[in-house]
């Protein structure tokens, strides 16, 4: 079988942040999960140029550590950057932007369309790193997660664009639901129960993270949700908007279990689900 790789574009001025990135997503390649690749892998006397384009061309995830620095490289802009946009338009591969230290990522149009990590933009690291490992991990098992979820039934792919920012301009088709999952018919009764158990995990119950998993939902979802100060109102608007669009309930499920993990009030809620 063969492993998926995970490329990493970064700036050479970054090296200490990188290392200790590979040193995360290294546990998953101890364990047999991904293929890694950094330009560390080039070869003395290699052709570097061509090595760095066979492995973007062969990547399942293209992990970006955003800094000041990449984003004033004229080789990541202008060649590893545009040719991993132009493969997750066109073959779905995910790019995965991760603010690495300060700098004004906000004001790179085709970086402010994409959903990046952390999930609320602070660096990872920030107050002198003391988050990094922590952030890190969480990454190494976001990726994890991704990579298994599309061995086991695939991902679609962006709408088509012209520039680097429209490349990125199209969010991917919301998951179709699976069998367990209601798609658009649930009772009043209904929904108050899974309101009920949604306000048992902690993702939902804490409003910093409730914030987080919306903020994470496709864009016609999350801005959608009429929100209210009232926890039980909210996530009840919530379970609304996600009903709204095909697929949306389970779209919000899977967030959520980046967080919960198999936690016992997250399993009561696929319980629940099963049997609506």
């Amino acid at each position: 079988m063969t492993l998926p790789t995970v490329f990493i574009s970064y700036s050479h001025n970054d090296e200490k942040e990188k290392n200790e990135l590979v040193t995360q997503l290294s546990v998953l390649k101890s364990h047999g999960l991904i293929k890694l690749w950094s330009d560390d892998e080039i070869g003395a006397g290699g052709d570097w140029k061509s090595d760095i384009e066979q492995a973007m061309d062969q990547a399942e995830v293209g992990v970006l550590l955003i800094t000041a620095n990449f984003l004033t490289s004229n080789f990541i802009l202008e060649t590893e950057a545009p040719r991993l946009l132009l493969r997750r338009r066109d073959e779905g591969i995910t790019v995965f932007p991760i603010i690495a230290k300060y700098c004004d990522w906000q004001s790179v149009e085709w970086l402010t369309k994409m959903n990046v990590r952390p999930k609320n933009g602070a660096p990872v690291w920030r107050q002198g790193g003391i988050h990094a490992d922590e952030e890190l991990a969480k990454i190494a098992s976001e990726i994890r997660a991704l990579l298994q979820k599309k061995a086991a039934g695939g991902t679609s792919h962006p709408a088509p664009g012209a520039s680097l920012a429209d490349l990125v301009s199209s969010p991917p088709a919301p998951t179709p639901p699976s069998a367990a999952i209601p798609s658009t018919e649930m009772t009043k009764i209904q929904k108050q129960k899974l309101v009920q158990a949604l306000l048992a995990c902690s993702s939902m119950s804490d409003r910093n993270k409730r914030d987080a998993i919306i903020d994470d939902l496709s864009p016609n979802i999350k801005h959608s949700i009429d929100r209210n100060s009232a926890d039980v109102f909210d996530v009840m608007n919530i379970v609304n908007a996600c009903l709204n669009y095909e697929g949306g309930l389970q779209e919000l499920i899977d967030t959520m279990e980046f967080y919960e993990g198999s936690a016992l009030p997250m399993q009561r809620v696929k319980d629940l689900l099963g049997h609506l």
